[in-house]
C-alpha cells in the first residue's frame, strides 16, 4: 500500500532567485545559451521536482500482510466448544481433575479473545447412553456434578450452531438431579430434549452473555 499526502505549501514555496548578473548569458547542462530568467524558472522548477519528491519518498511505506481474518457480524455463534466441567470423574485424582480443568478454562479464555461468536459447553461426566430419555439442567458456575449422555452433547453441540441464544455464552449440562437438603442454592433450568421443539433456546434465555 502507499499512502501519499500532499506536499506542504512551504515546500512548494517558490525558492528565490540566484543572483545572475544583469545581461549575462549562462550556459545551460546541455550547453544551451539561455537568458538569466529562463535559467532561474528552470532552477526553481527543478528545486521544486526534487522537494516533491523528496517528500513523496518520506511519506511512503509498505506493509507485508500475512493472512487477513475476516470476522461475520452474525447473531449465531461461529465457534462451539466443548470443555468440561470440574465434577468429579471415576479414575481421576481430585489433583488430576484439577489440572484437566484448568487447561480446559485456558482454551476457553482464548476463544473468548478471539474474537468469534463462541458457545462453551461444560458437560458432567460423559456417559454412553441414547440421548433425549432425560431431563438436562443447563446452569453457570460450576455448580453441577452429574454425568451426561454424550449424544445429548452432540445434540446441543448441532443446535448451538444456528441459536442466536447460544452465542457468547457458557454454560453446564448435566441430568437433571434432587440437590442434597440444605444445598437448593439454586433454580434447577431442567429441559427434556426432543426432536421437535426448540428446548435449547428456551433452556438458555436465562442464562447471562459473555460468560
Amino acid at each position: 500500500y502507499e499512502l501519499r499526502r500532499p506536499a506542504p505549501a512551504a515546500a512548494t514555496a517558490a525558492a528565490p532567485a540566484p543572483a545572475v548578473p544583469a545581461g549575462a548569458r549562462i550556459p545551460d547542462q546541455l550547453g544551451l545559451i539561455r537568458p538569466p530568467g529562463q535559467i532561474a524558472a528552470l532552477q526553481r522548477q527543478r528545486l521544486q521536482e526534487q522537494q516533491q519528491a523528496a517528500q513523496q519518498r518520506f511519506e511512503r511505506f509498505s506493509i507485508e500482510v500475512d493472512w487477513i481474518k475476516a470476522l461475520p457480524a452474525g447473531v449465531e455463534p461461529d465457534f462451539v466448544l466443548v470443555s468440561c466441567s470440574g465434577a468429579e470423574r471415576r479414575g481421576l485424582d481430585a489433583s488430576d481433575v484439577a489440572r484437566v480443568t484448568a487447561a480446559k478454562r485456558r482454551g476457553e479464555d482464548l476463544l473468548r479473545a478471539s474474537g468469534m461468536g463462541y458457545t462453551v459447553i461444560r458437560p458432567g461426566p460423559l456417559v454412553d447412553e441414547p440421548g433425549g430419555y432425560k431431563a438436562l439442567v443447563f446452569d453457570q458456575g460450576d455448580r453441577v456434578g452429574q454425568s451426561v449422555s454424550a449424544a445429548d452433547v452432540a445434540d446441543i453441540c448441532l443446535r448451538a450452531l444456528h441459536e442466536a441464544e447460544a452465542r457468547n455464552k457458557t454454560f453446564d449440562v448435566c441430568y437433571e438431579y434432587q440437590p442434597d437438603e440444605g444445598l437448593q442454592l439454586y433454580e434447577l433450568v431442567a429441559s427434556i430434549p426432543s426432536s421437535g421443539g426448540n428446548y435449547l433456546a428456551q433452556a438458555l434465555s436465562a442464562l447471562q452473555k459473555n460468560t
